[in-house]
């Protein structure tokens, strides 16, 4: 990042943070139809956890853009655990800390 441009910075790797999570999220739909579930649960635990990486970033803008993409993931995540589809423990805790988090 070019910290002297000052607002001016631009973000461009954020536009990819954000497709990583939705191929995240298709790779999880995809696996639990075909009754991966494990897998379902690991592409989804990843994909919140990779949203939340972005949390510890200085700038407020990208803090807000990993809010976003965190909600996403949290919402994929909650699609599949309220249809029964999915659920893992661990994807449980994810989706919780998410959804506490986006609600901040």
């Amino acid at each position: 990042m070019d910290w002297s441009r000052g607002v001016a910075m631009s973000f461009p790797s954020l536009i990819g943070c954000r497709r990583v999570v939705q191929l995240l999220g298709a790779s999880a739909r995809l696996a639990a139809d075909d009754g991966r579930l494990s897998e379902a649960e690991e592409c989804l635990v990843t994909a919140l956890r990779f949203a939340r990486a972005l949390d510890v970033e200085p700038v407020l803008i990208i803090q807000m853009i990993g809010i976003s993409i965190d909600a996403m993931a949290a919402d994929i995540a909650q699609g599949l655990l309220g249809r029964g589809i999915v659920q893992g423990d661990a994807l449980r805790a994810e989706t919780a800390r998410a959804t506490d988090d986006a609600a901040r």
